[in-house]
């Protein structure tokens, strides 16, 4: 018995494999909220662990997430200050101060790690899962700072046998890799602390310390965890700061974007799906959060008065306007023979931004792993403001980058690394025919640098589309996954996109190709097919793809309406088969806004193994 709460506490708590599929959350909507918030970027007592960028960011957030939905109190715990005994002592505060029927929200974000089990027989793996502090140290006094998994658990219990219900979020991870190939510009740092087996051990864990109750019997516990067992998570770029997207996107819902049906109140399956979809896209589908597979209650924080005036702060400023002045794209130009300010000045909607003055190698494996490292060093670029006017700020040098354009591999990279498309001469756009793969046409012979602009152009183009059709799917994002990975895909690789969690029954489906060729997918009405309007409720769309040239990215984006939309249909017929992405956001603004709709959107990966 005691081995079968190990395996699953270990899993769940840091592992992020969680507590999938048996999970009941349950909560008084009228009882009240605290938190106990820690964020660890400074990690300078070990010589192992690299400092992290982002996990203060991601605790002030959510402590003001929790403050904003009406959190009674909230402990911050920062850096020196998150240490072992200050988050013991301010967990047993908590529930000091707490009522039964109360909710408690613990949030994490740091390194996380794995060790040898240190109860004997606890843990089905043999290994223990560990929140590693910052005045850790892998010998002597430093091995104090660090909490096992079994102490978690203890915590945990000691919450629920007195009635309270508890959220835990852990932005962290204790394995694994990325997912996906890439060459990024800049290293992202991830949350996996990796040091020697551990010597002259100061924290002693003894068997009374493991939990007695399996977490699986209780229904007032809902955990998130950033990644599956076999991921990273990254630290990424977002709106400006670095963050974790786990953390981004619960302070998120807490706000009131996961309020999907504007009742006022979060709810579990609310929280869950919006930090699912959000993460898959703020990612590109590279990071894979564990959260709850189903549940038999339903938790219920009543949003604050702050948390509903941005709620109709945000719903009247309405959000679909984007589509007509979609943001710059932040551009990187690699290895050009012409100079990088002369080639930026001629595209639209960029800002070129400078590229390190040397590259940091780091190896990202989606899929099945990468052997190249990453991008060459290359002078640095003047900024130069995007010429259609979108960007107003000048950016600084070693502000983040969202694609490069890298002339001496061909290829226009994300900020992951990910080839987004390949630039090598222009010509006519491939199409993409459901089922059965794109065909590409014949291109033109290529020519200099300047020559490859319209190319570039389009993939812009394209990634501004995507940017703004991921802001416009926000809190109201389809549920979309890719099977049988995220992964990048050879050529002739089949690919299922499922789509799910639709309540209206008219369907719209096209694809963003990588150089930025629409291509219009459902309903077709071409005389060999002839789709309904309304594919059914309650289960997924499936729709099956070919891996064909021109390899990069491909993204999926379909919309589930309450009514028809035979205008749309009509009006992007003449874009099928053409890089015509930017009009796409003109025709979703004319077609979609004052409508009730949800979207998603989804890439794709496709290259050479």
């Amino acid at each position: 018995m005691q081995k079968k709460r190990a395996l699953r506490l270990a899993h769940s708590l840091l592992a992020a494999s969680v507590f999938a599929g048996f999970l009941s959350i349950a909560s008084d909507a009228r009882a009240d909220m605290y938190g106990m918030v820690i964020g660890i970027d400074k990690y300078t007592n070990n010589g192992v662990l690299d400092s992290l960028d982002g996990a203060v960011n991601d605790a002030k957030d959510i402590e003001n997430a929790l403050k904003v939905s009406g959190a009674k109190e909230v402990k911050l715990l920062l850096d020196k200050d998150a240490n072992r005994d200050n988050i013991l002592k301010s967990w047993d505060e908590l529930l000091k101060k707490s009522q039964p029927g109360d909710l408690i929200v613990f949030s994490y974000a740091g390194h996380g790690s794995r060790e040898d089990e240190h109860v004997k027989g606890s843990e089905a793996t043999g290994k223990d899962s560990v929140f590693v502090l910052g005045g850790f140290n892998w010998e002597g006094a430093g091995t104090y700072e660090r909490i096992i998994d079994d102490e978690v658990a203890v915590m945990l219990q000691k919450a629920l046998g007195q009635d309270r219900t508890v959220i835990m979020v852990a932005d962290s991870c204790h394995s694994g890799t990325m997912t996906r190939g890439g060459k990024p510009l800049v290293k992202h740092k991830t949350r996996f602390g990796k040091y020697p087996t551990i010597k002259d051990d100061k924290l002693k864990i003894e068997p009374s310390q493991v939990g007695e109750k399996d977490l699986e019997d209780q229904t007032k516990l809902l955990y998130i965890g950033a990644v599956q067992d076999n991921e990273q998570s990254p630290e990424f770029d977002i709106d400006g700061q670095t963050r974790g997207a786990l953390s981004w996107s619960f302070a998120k819902a807490l706000r009131g974007g996961a309020d999907s049906d504007k009742d006022g109140k979060v709810t579990g399956d609310e929280i869950k799906q919006y930090v699912t979809e959000a993460i898959r896209m703020q990612t590109e589908g590279l990071q894979h959060p564990s959260v709850p597979g189903r549940t038999r209650g339903g938790i219920e924080i009543s949003l604050g008065q702050s948390a509903k005036s941005e709620q109709a702060k945000k719903a009247a400023s309405a959000p679909m306007e984007i589509a007509k002045k979609p943001p710059a794209i932040r551009l990187a130009i690699l290895k050009s023979k012409e100079s990088p300010e002369s080639l930026a000045a001629k595209l639209k909607g960029v800002t070129l931004v400078e590229p390190p003055a040397e590259a940091q190698p780091v190896v990202f494996t989606r899929g099945r792993g990468r052997v190249d490292d990453a991008a060459a060093s290359a002078p640095a670029a003047a900024k130069v403001p995007a010429s259609d006017g979108t960007a107003k700020a000048a950016v600084k040098p070693g502000e983040p980058v969202d694609l490069t354009w890298d002339l001496e591999e061909k290829v226009v990279r994300t900020a992951l690394g990910d080839v987004a498309a390949h630039i090598e001469s222009s010509g006519d756009a491939p199409v993409l025919t459901r089922g059965r793969g794109r065909v590409e046409d014949n291109a033109a012979p290529a020519g200099g640098d300047s020559a490859k602009l319209p190319d570039v152009q389009k993939v812009v183009d394209k990634w501004r589309a995507v940017e703004v059709i991921k802001q416009l799917s926000d809190g109201k994002s389809l549920s979309i996954s890719l099977k049988p990975h995220d992964g990048v895909h050879p050529l002739g690789a089949k690919m299922t996109y499922m789509i799910g969690g639709h309540e209206q029954k008219f369907f719209t489906l096209f694809n963003l190709a990588a150089d930025g060729t629409v291509n219009f997918l459902y309903p077709l009405d071409d005389g060999k097919i002839k789709d309904p309007l309304e594919i059914p409720l309650g289960k997924p769309y499936n729709l099956v793809l070919k891996a064909e040239p021109p390899l990069g990215s491909d993204h999926v984006v379909a919309i589930a309406s309450s009514a028809p939309l035979t205008g749309l249909h009509q009006a992007m017929k003449p874009l099928d088969g053409k890089p015509e992405a930017e009009k796409v956001l003109g025709l979703l603004h004319t077609h979609l806004a004052g409508k009730e709709y949800k979207m998603g959107i989804h890439g794709s990966y496709t290259g050479n193994k």
